[in-house]
Parts: C-alpha cells; structure tokens; sequence
C-alpha cells in the first residue's frame, strides 16, 4: 500500500503562525469600504448627468470615467503615498516585496492588471457596439451584458483572492504576488521591532 500526503499551503499548517503586521483582511475590507465613498462623487456626477439622448462618444467618455478613475486613483495613491485614502484611515499600507519602501509605479500598475484588463476589454466592446451603430443607450444589449458579465467576472477573481490571501503567511492576494508587493500595518512592524529590541538590551 503506497502511503501519500497532502502538502498543504504553509498558512493552514496547524503550527502556522501570522505575524500580526500581516493580519490585514478587515482593514483591506473596510479600506475598500471608505474608498468607494471617496470616489463616490464621480459616479455619482456621470449618473445624475445621464441624459438618453446625449451623443454616443459622450456616453463613452462617461463610462471610461467610472471604468479607469479608480484604477488611477489606486495606481498613483500606491505609487506616490504607498496607500489609498481608506489605507491611510485604516492604518496598513502597500510595500514592495522587501518590505524597505512604497511601490514603483510598474508594481502600482501590476496591482490593478485584472482591473485593467476588464476595463480595455469593456472599452473595446463599447466602442465595438459604437462601431456596429447599435443604441447605445439600449438596456439589454451589448452594453449592459457586457457590464454584466464583467461583474460576474470580477465576483470570481475576489473569491480567488480572498481564497489565496488565506494560503500565504503574508496574506498576499493574487494581485501582490504578481506585482511583488505586499500589504502591512506598519505599527505593529515598528511596535515589535520596538519590543523586541528592548528584551534584548
């Protein structure tokens, strides 16, 4: 009888242990929480300034607009500050994978490669849609099936996500392996640094 086992990932190993600096699920959460309020002023302003009858090259800058303005906003706030405002509220920021400084601007942009290509792949359907001479406005067609199945594309990619968080003892998503980032709440970092070198003075 030949004897086998599952080598599970290191972070379900019953003697797993999570550095609390990594314990970020619930900020990450209501970071994403505080930053959908922050860029609620702009979908709000291209949803009351819908008009059906408006041209078709506006109604795609409108939805460019609610598609890239919060890829931007993550892409540069990373870059530059390490952190989102909803970061910033919650206390963890973005680093590079040797934990020494903020992300480059390649990695702010490899963090949001899903995001990225949903919104060109969204883009490119629309203005296919332009292109063929459909109603644009038309709930029900091209349009909104593609919304739709965007949206059902981005409900797996979070459960991948969330999934694989899990299985790493850093609490990396997809996005930060692919980027080499990684996610901490620098007080804890500096309080048991700040610790550990009182013990051994």
């Amino acid at each position: 009888m030949t004897s086998w086992q599952i080598s599970l990932p290191a972070a379900f190993r019953a003697d797993a242990i999570v550095a609390p600096e990594y314990r970020t699920f619930w900020a990450r959460f209501f970071a994403l929480v505080i930053d959908a309020f922050v860029l609620a002023p702009i979908a709000i302003c291209c949803i009351y300034l819908y008009q059906p009858s408006e041209l078709a090259a506006l109604s795609f800058f409108r939805d460019s607009l609610l598609l890239y303005s919060p890829i931007l906003y993550r892409v540069i706030m990373h870059a530059r500050f390490g952190r989102t405002v909803g970061k910033w509220m919650t206390g963890i920021r973005v680093y590079n994978i040797s934990e020494t400084g903020n992300p480059s601007l390649k990695q702010a942009l490899l963090r949001e490669i899903y995001s990225l290509v949903a919104a060109i792949a969204s883009s490119v359907a629309l203005l296919w849609l332009i292109h063929a001479g459909q109603n644009y406005h038309l709930q029900g067609t091209t349009k909104t099936l593609t919304f739709d199945r965007c949206m059902d594309y981005q409900s797996s990619w979070i459960t991948i996500e969330v999934i694989f968080m899990f299985a790493n003892l850093k609490r990396q998503t997809v996005h930060d392996c692919i980027a080499g980032t990684v996610v901490l709440d620098p007080f804890y970092r500096q309080y048991y640094a700040a610790r550990a070198s009182a013990i051994s003075q």
